[in-house]
């Protein structure tokens, strides 16, 4: 990501964007997109990833109380 932004032209690399699927959205790499943000650039990130049949049953059987608003 680093050698991508540093050869992108001029001004093109004030607001990123970044969208990483569910195979590459590691700790790791969301620290490193972090790590880019400076006083010239904004770096945002989105990550995404498939919601299974199994993943569906586990999140069923989590009590109300269990969730909370995100956004407020």
């Amino acid at each position: 990501m680093s050698e991508a932004l540093a050869r992108t032209p001029g001004r093109s690399t004030a607001k990123i964007l970044v969208r990483v699927d569910g195979a590459g959205a590691t700790h790791d790499l969301l620290r490193h997109l972090a790590a880019l943000n400076t006083q010239r650039r904004t770096v945002r990130f989105t990550t995404g990833r498939t919601v299974t049949e199994a993943d569906e049953q586990a999140i069923a059987k989590l009590p109300e109380e269990a969730w909370e608003t995100s956004l407020k």
